[in-house]
């Protein structure tokens, strides 16, 4: 079987790149794959010529220069149809690929097509939850609303598998769009193992809470803010890369301002798991994800994760590895200045989250449950 991966950044991830957590995701699942003797060609959104890295054959999936929908749309189809593709994955919501799956099932191709659902926005098509800044100008509402909504649609409905990361994101695929019976896989995120310490002379101060993520006003910033303003004995750590559209707003000035929130920028991954180990528990103010990376992150240092919206397949509240306010601000903050000066509540649900991790998130187990996956279409 010849599997099809569409996407971009993989090529880096396998090469050891700079990129973020989900193309690392696709390049372990790949490598699993491959491991496992399937053939898999990759299709990169922005390549510009076929390409070998370790022993998988990386295609363009169309051409950069150009802008015309049409003739880009035509070459990757083309691209799929000449490499005798059996089945083809994507994650992610992009246009191109979403017309791909309608033209593919119009014109009753066997090739098999499954859709990995990067976070909850793309069942939704939109951010339901607290701590979002909305679209403002007409292109950023036609662009993040509708084309998403369309691009959600096509994918959904033209799909033959739709592949989840959380049991919620299942109950939530079931109920949208209820009128067409849908296959449902739910195939949680990989924990990335870390690579080589880059720098083990790293100085890092001990801190109560450890927040990680592109700060780009969409994670949550403000909830950040308020609970270093509402609790000035907590120190937080903030990873991630500020974005430049953000640095400009009032949110990002009153950040930067408050005493107890060290702004650290992009930080290589391989160094990730060293400031990780300095904090007490990880901080997600994030309004929606998927399962992220950074719990796993945080769960392999043992680490809690306190969360103010997201407790995916309920590993916070039932599974006991840190604890969820469900949207709740003010529980958020009482639950925090609880646990502060109780040692063991961090050590009992750090070691609940280190267990969860190896049961439920290696490499090994999740790649056999792809290639499981991809092979029931024999």
């Amino acid at each position: 079987m010849k599997i099809g991966f569409i996407g971009m950044g993989v090529l880096e991830a396998l090469t050891g790149n700079v990129v973020g957590g989900a193309e690392k995701q696709q390049a372990l699942i790949i490598d699993g794959l491959t491991k496992k003797g399937t053939d898999v060609v990759v299709f990169e959104y922005y390549l510009d010529k076929p390409t070998v890295e370790k022993g998988i054959n990386f295609h363009p999936a169309w051409d950069k220069s150009s802008t015309s929908f049409l003739r880009n749309f035509k070459q990757l189809s083309r691209q799929i149809k000449n490499n005798n593709i059996d089945a083809v994955y994507t994650r992610g919501t992009q246009l191109y690929v979403a017309f791909l799956f309608f033209y593919l099932k119009m014109t009753n191709s066997k090739i098999g097509l499954f859709w990995g659902i990067a976070n909850d926005h793309d069942l939704k098509s939109h951010y339901n939850k607290i701590g979002v800044k909305s679209s403002k100008s007409l292109y950023e509402k036609f662009n993040k609303g509708i084309l998403k909504k369309i691009s959600s649609f096509l994918l959904f409905h033209f799909c033959d598998v739709v592949i989840c990361q959380t049991l919620e994101q299942m109950e939530l695929a079931k109920s949208k769009w209820i009128f067409r019976e849908k296959r449902h896989e739910m195939i949680t995120n990989i924990f990335i193992e870390p690579s080589e310490i880059v720098n083990i002379e790293l100085e890092i101060k001990e801190v109560d809470a450890i927040w990680i993520g592109r700060i780009n006003g969409i994670k949550g910033e403000r909830y950040l803010l308020k609970l270093a303003q509402d609790i000035p004995n907590m120190q937080i750590l903030c990873l991630g890369k500020v974005s430049d559209s953000f640095k400009s707003s009032r949110l990002f000035q009153d950040i930067v301002k408050q005493d107890n929130i060290a702004l650290m920028g992009y930080i290589l991954n391989e160094n990730i798991y060293r400031y990780i180990s300095k904090a007490d528990f990880v901080l997600s103010t994030s309004p929606v994800e998927g399962f992220s990376n950074v719990f796993l992150e945080g769960w392999n240092q043992s680490k809690p994760v306190i969360s103010l919206n997201v407790d995916p397949n309920k590993s916070l509240s039932d599974g006991e590895c840190g604890y969820c306010a469900k949207g709740s601000y003010e529980n958020l903050k009482i639950h925090i200045n609880k646990i502060l000066n109780d040692k063991k509540y961090m050590d009992y649900h750090g070691k609940k989250g280190k267990e969860r991790l190896m049961k439920d998130h290696t490499s090994e187990l999740i790649s056999q449950k792809y290639f499981n996956l991809f092979r029931g279409l024999n």
